[in-house]
């Protein structure tokens, strides 16, 4: 098939390697590659052979591959001779691999030598050393980057070399820091990248902290140096994260340009003595120093001390998406009258139905100051349809 640019190979056994050669060719630009596990215990023991082959063979038959994607639903172990040819792409944009592939110091050598990788989204290991030694400029046109690793390892990781084209970074961190700090990781990134160019960041922290950070500076300071923040993304697998008040503004004073905040945990558990949560003028400030904000997403909202409503300024701010997984008593229904007035006033654009929509079991009470919203937003279009009409009669 001379004319073939896109190619997707779901679980190719050996079985499937002939003929995946035969449709290798030199127009491919996109090949999405996964392998199977073999059944027979003959064809096990030969089909890691088999597959690193084919990665060794793909720059020849397809030397001007833009898009990669690899893995497989085993640890197939690839090394640094299977992976050497892949310095010759002249074209190879992204690069893409699957978590139970970890990739060690020789493979990372290899890959940073693809003059041409935009994009690079794996899993890395680099247990036992403690300095990660890479060519000479590597990554240089590195502009994404996805990674999921040990704290340590990332921590190397960012140290070995700069990053000067780098727009968004991702990190799954699986584990917390041998000895360092867990904010180390973002400190060794910022010195290592331009700050200035940072536009997306997302953090799945995937281990419970043995200290829960009081506030969430104290985790992420760092990153408030990354001045043209547009997404932010930061969520805790197994632990609580206290967001205060001076968290939600530091992020509104370092970070003006924001388009979607996403701060969260995945604990189920909410209402803990010790875990700080917003106010409802935290919010609100927020939304006036960041007026490009679309997408806000934070576990609890407390609701003690709301603004006066007469003070609170009528931004008609553009925030559609609005996602909050419970609110801190105490509850009343003068609470939350007054909370959906002020939201109401602030954000005249939410999309309530995909609000509601997001609501977990534990949002009654976030469910209620919806529906009072969405009493407002009703009674607004309706008393503009009336003056519609009204005027019609006139003319």
């Amino acid at each position: 098939m001379p004319r073939l640019r896109e190619l997707r190979v779901d679980s190719l056994r050996i079985s499937g390697a002939p003929l995946l050669a035969l449709l290798l060719s030199p127009t491919l630009r996109l090949l999405d590659l996964s392998f199977g596990v073999e059944n027979g215990e003959e064809n096990r023991v030969r089909s890691p052979h088999v597959y690193t082959s084919i990665l060794q063979i793909l720059p020849d038959m397809a030397p001007d591959l833009e898009h990669f994607t690899y893995g497989s639903g085993f640890d197939l172990p690839v090394g640094q001779n299977d992976l050497q040819s892949f310095a010759q792409f002249k074209r190879l944009h992204s690069l893409t691999t699957s978590p139970e592939m970890a990739l060690n110091q020789h493979v990372l050598q290899v890959f940073s030598s693809v003059a041409t990788l935009q994009t690079l989204s794996c899993c890395i290991d680099l247990s036992g050393i403690s300095a990660l030694v890479l060519p000479s400029d590597p990554f240089l046109q590195l502009t994404n980057i996805d990674l999921r690793a040990h704290s340590d390892h990332l921590l190397t990781f960012f140290r070995a070399c700069p990053f000067p084209n780098l727009v968004h970074i991702g990190l799954q961190i699986t584990h917390p820091p041998s000895v360092s700090h867990p904010r180390d990781i973002f400190i060794a990134l910022c010195q290592h990248c331009d700050p200035k160019l940072i536009k997306s960041f997302d953090v799945d922290v995937m281990y419970r902290f043995a200290a829960r950070p009081r506030s969430l500076m104290e985790y992420v300071e760092p990153l408030m140096a990354l001045r043209n923040m547009g997404s932010f993304r930061l969520v805790f697998m197994y632990t609580e994260p206290s967001i205060c008040d001076g968290d939600i503004l530091r992020i509104g004073a370092a970070w003006p340009r924001l388009t979607r905040l996403n701060v969260d945990h995945h604990t189920t558990k909410y209402a803990q003595p010790d875990v700080a949560a917003p106010s409802l003028s935290a919010i609100v400030e927020l939304a006036r120093r960041c007026p490009a904000l679309t997408f806000l997403v934070i576990p609890e909202l407390d609701p003690r001390a709301l603004p006066e409503q007469s003070a609170v300024p009528a931004l008609g701010h553009a925030l559609r998406t609005l996602a909050i997984d419970n609110v801190l008593p105490p509850l009343s229904s003068q609470v939350f009258i007054d909370m959906a007035t002020i939201l109401d006033r602030v954000f005249p654009s939410l999309d309530l139905k995909k609000a509601l929509l997001l609501v977990g079991p534990y949002g009654k009470g976030w469910v209620d100051v919806l529906r009072l919203m969405e009493a407002m937003q009703l009674g607004r279009a309706n008393g503009a349809m009336y003056a519609d009409l009204q005027r019609d009669s006139e003319a």
